[in-house]
Parts: structure tokens; sequence; C-alpha cells
């Protein structure tokens, strides 16, 4: 809960909200990666998912880059109410090459 705390993902109603529907107590202290797959799978139909890549990936080079978008997409496959982002926003040390291969991964995944 503290690295989704510390992205300010975690306000007020969607906090409150987002408990309510996992019936959880408190936010599980898990890398948020690795809930995605059980938050995807109760969300309403009328919710989407959209963000998770790590932009510190983006610092990274193309292959560590274009791997972690990968594992994103294939945990999403077959949800059509997903939108892949960056769990946050482009750094400034980010590299270009790593941000053409996340937009090249993206855009040819089947």
């Amino acid at each position: 809960y503290d690295q989704w705390q510390q992205r300010g993902l975690m306000r007020g109603r969607l906090k409150r909200h987002l408990l309510r529907m996992m019936e959880w107590e408190e936010i599980p202290d898990t890398p948020i990666h690795e809930l995605v797959g059980e938050i995807r799978n109760r969300i309403p139909d009328q919710m989407g998912l959209q963000g998770n890549l790590d932009p510190a990936a983006l610092t990274s080079t193309p292959e560590v880059a274009a791997n972690e978008t990968k594992r994103i997409l294939e945990s999403m496959r077959g949800f059509h109410r997903y939108i892949f982002n960056l769990g946050h926003g482009v750094t400034k040390d980010a590299k270009l090459e790593s941000i053409e291969a996340v937009v090249n991964t993206v855009r040819d995944f089947q």
C-alpha cells in the first residue's frame, strides 16, 4: 500500500471503493502488478483498468522495457477494458530508445 500511496493512487473515495469492491479490510502490502489479475476479475462491467508500467522501466534498456510491457500485456490478455499506460508519468531520465520499445511492443502485441 505504501508504494500505491506514494504514487497518489489511493485517495479518499477511490480507496474506499476499491476496499469495498475487493472485500478487503486494508490494501494488501503486495506490488501492484501482482494484484492486477485479482482486481481485473472483480471489477464491475462498467469499469476498466489503465496503467501499470513502472516508469523506471523507461530508464533501463529497450529490452527490459519491452519485456516489462509484454508481461503486463499478457496479464491483461482478453480483458477488453484495459488501457496500457504508465503507472505514473515519464521521468526526465527516460531513454528514447526504451520509450520506442514500449510503443512498438504495444503496437505489435497480438
